[in-house]
């Protein structure tokens, strides 16, 4: 085996167990899951609003009946922007979906396996992440729930303890930038995993300025979505009751057996490792937040609202049980092969009863580029005006609620609209969209004043009687653009500060090399 063909092996191990695990995706048709078909409507809706020329994309104008619903501006657009691009490089929205959840699948494979080989021969680093690959909890969100949102936080999660360990912090910026964006329960999970892993790595004080620009660089998406909470049903709205989703004996397995028996072997045999008390205590810790045993703790608003199910934060110990299996696997000396078979077949046998479970769908792309539900469950991000929610789309976009006249079209799009009209008398034009900070409406070039005190919160505006020209239209607000301009600011200089941290890093490097020839 050549030097060559050895280093790559392990990718074309991860690649190829990836492709097997992802082989209900190369189906015809889409998986059966909790919120799959959702995520594929909310990513057609937000490419239509992204091509209809919004940036960045908050409000989906052809959601809740065409009314327009603000999703996007609270709930982790990462996926939406890279599907958007994978979409516009002529993939279906399906399998633009498909594609990001098995780039995300494969990819987190290969960052744990980088990280795990930071401390870890080749065969236990593979093993470790074949281990998070396999685990319970990411196949049941692959497979069950269809969550495409933590599916790719799982993988810039693995990219971020990659890029401690490789001492790139610049990288390490970009993942918790990314982690953000692509999940926004998982993001406060996990950067308070980085924090204490960063403390126990002792390197906390060289990291804190760029977890600083990771979370700048998101400004333009976290501070609306927290600022504007004031305007939406959200925090009164019961999404879901977090006591009917601790882990049971009917869903015990996804514990992780295999994660568990690793766990209690290297307690027994007091295995030594800078890591490993932390490893055990954060293993530990989310999968007993995810049982009955902290029913007490899940009475308060910030755990029910903010992580909704408990089993949600099993995520921690998909990447300390990938640690645990390595260090186990490391550790061992006569009885690797027997262990390496055990743990293949642990995870065949869970593989396999996953796949038993999986059912299809059938459906044409325009089922999901056509349809307008609000892709949440209890409409959560609904706007605190609107006391009833459509059931229906209206007939027309625009119409002369009161007095009369005619309506000529320029343009009319989810996010634009571009109208003549002319009134017999003064009259109220309304605009069926759903108002929401950021719509405007002029009237011959004058700002016109909104009234969206109505049942459906619909926006409405007097029109003297004449010719007039009426341009309505979604823009970023006052606080949205100072959010957008941190965003802006801070990546300015997180590039700039980049570079002249690895200008000063290779010039380190190459004074290091000199001397050490000077020395031989």
């Amino acid at each position: 085996m050549s030097l060559t063909f050895k280093k790559l092996f392990p990718f074309v191990v991860i690649i190829f167990v990836g492709l097997m695990l992802l082989l209900p995706l190369f189906h015809r048709g889409f998986i059966v899951t909790d919120d799959g078909s959702w995520m594929i409507i909310r990513l057609s809706a937000f490419y239509q609003s992204f091509r209809e020329g919004q940036f960045p994309v908050r409000f989906l104008g052809r959601l809740n009946h065409s009314y327009g619903y603000p999703v996007a501006n609270f709930l982790y657009p990462g996926f939406l922007y890279i599907g958007s691009l994978i979409h516009i490089a002529g993939f279906s929205f399906v399998t633009t979906v498909k594609i990001i959840l098995g780039v995300s699948l494969v990819s987190g494979g290969i960052w744990i396996y980088l990280w795990l080989r930071k401390f870890f021969k080749t065969t236990s680093s593979l093993f470790g992440a074949l281990s998070f690959m396999t685990g319970p909890y990411l196949l049941f969100d692959l497979y069950s729930r269809g969550s495409v949102g933590e599916l790719l936080a799982f993988s810039v999660a693995g990219m971020g303890l990659y890029s401690i360990e490789l001492g790139q912090p610049w990288l390490f910026s970009l993942s918790v930038g990314l982690l953000i964006l692509a999940h926004n329960s998982l993001a406060v999970l996990c950067i308070g995993f980085y924090c204490g892993y960063l403390l126990v790595r002792k390197v906390a004080r060289e990291y804190f300025i760029w977890l600083v620009f990771g979370i700048g660089m998101a400004s333009f998406f976290w501070m609306p979505a927290l600022y504007e909470q004031k305007y939406i049903v959200f925090e009164r709205s019961i999404i879901s009751n977090p006591f009917d989703y601790f882990i049971k004996n009917t869903n015990i397995w996804l514990l992780g057996i295999s994660g568990i028996i690793v766990s209690a072997i290297l307690l027994i045999r007091r295995t030594k490792h800078q890591l490993l008390t932390y490893m055990l205590l954060i293993g530990i810790f989310s999968m007993v937040m995810a049982t009955s045993l902290t029913s007490f703790l899940w009475h308060t608003k910030l755990l029910g609202v903010l992580f909704q199910f408990p089993f949600r934060l099993l995520s921690l110990s998909l990447f300390t049980m990938a640690w645990l299996t390595a260090l186990y696997l490391d550790s061992l000396k006569k009885f690797l092969l027997p262990a390496s078979i055990a743990l293949i077949l642990l995870w065949t046998l869970h593989l396999n009863s996953i796949y038993r479970g999986i059912s299809y769908e059938y459906h044409p792309d325009t089922y999901y580029s056509t349809n307008e539900a609000t892709t949440t469950v209890h409409d959560e991000y609904m706007p605190k005006w609107v006391t009833v929610s459509p059931i229906n789309r209206a007939e027309t976009r625009l119409e002369i609620l009161k007095g009369s006249g005619n309506i000529r079209e320029n343009q009319v799009t989810t996010e634009n609209i571009d109208v003549v009209v002319d009134a017999k008398d003064e009259s109220i034009l309304q605009i069926n969209t759903m108002y929401y900070p950021g719509w405007g409406v002029s009237v011959d070039g004058e700002l016109a004043t909104i009234d969206y005190k109505n049942d459906l919160g619909l926006i409405r505006v007097t029109i003297p009687a004449g010719v007039h020209h009426v341009i309505a239209s979604f823009r970023e607000t006052i606080s949205r653009f100072i959010a957008d301009m941190c965003s802006l600011v801070i990546s300015i200089i997180f590039v700039i500060v980049s570079i002249l941290y690895l200008k000063r890093k290779k010039k380190i490097a190459q004074k290091t090399v000199k001397k050490t020839k000077k020395s031989s």
